[in-house]
Parts: C-alpha cells; structure tokens; sequence
C-alpha cells in the first residue's frame, strides 16, 4: 500500500511538472491584446461583452452558444489548457462563441475557473491567452 501511495505522488509531481511546463510555455508566446483587424475587433467586443456579462452565458445581442462545458482533450497535436491550479485544484473549462453565425465558426474564447481566458481561431487546436 505505501510502494503504491509513493508511486501515485511521484506520477502526480510529474504530471503537475509538465502541467505547469505546458502552462508556462502558453504564457511565453500569447498575445497582449489584439490589433484593428476587423476579427480582432469582434473578438474583444465579445471578451467585454461576456466580461461585463459576468461570463454567465450569452449576452444581449450576442451569440447563443455560450457558457457550454469545455472537456480540455485535444486530439492529435492539438494544444492542452492547464489542467491543475497552482494549489493542486482542477481548472474546468466553458466555451463562448465569438460569431452569431450557423453553422457556428471556428473561433471561440474559453475561460478556465482559474479566470484566465483564451482564444482560439481553428477549433482549439491552438490558443493565445487573451489579457485580462
């Protein structure tokens, strides 16, 4: 029972290692902000409208997919979100969309309950951290 209770906290320090590896590696090469691109516009629209929404779900005007769960497992070479807090706490996921279109686009913000946001533009398979 210890031999097994050791090799379960050695797994865990090493999957939280390469948890905040990931995380750290995320934070190096994402955005400060966005430029005045057209897109670019829209997506910090959406960012304040859903901010000043409280992150509730979907805000007047705005797109009807909102505040869906997000499950956080990327297929292929797909990019992972952090999955651990800082305190060991899991980090769930929601899903906003940034375009009232149908069929729905492929651009989306997703917020951690960690309270950081991200984007992505190609169906999470990248993202880039959004300023708080």
């Amino acid at each position: 029972m210890r031999k097994a209770k050791k090799l379960t906290k050695k797994w865990l320090k090493k999957a939280n290692k390469k948890t905040k590896k990931s995380a750290n590696k995320l934070r190096k090469g994402l955005t400060k902000g966005h430029s005045g691109s057209k897109k670019d516009k829209d997506t910090q629209k959406a960012f304040d409208a859903y901010s000043s929404h409280g992150w509730k779900g979907q805000y007047r005007g705005g797109p009807a997919n909102a505040n869906g769960k997000w499950m956080n497992k990327p297929s292929g070479n797909a990019q992972r979100l952090p999955t651990k807090k800082s305190d060991g706490t899991d980090i769930t996921y929601a899903e906003f969309d940034i375009d009232d279109v149908k069929p729905r686009s492929a651009r989306r913000l997703v917020k951690g309950s960690d309270g950081n946001v991200y984007y992505t533009n190609d169906h999470y398979k990248t993202f880039k951290r959004v300023e708080k």
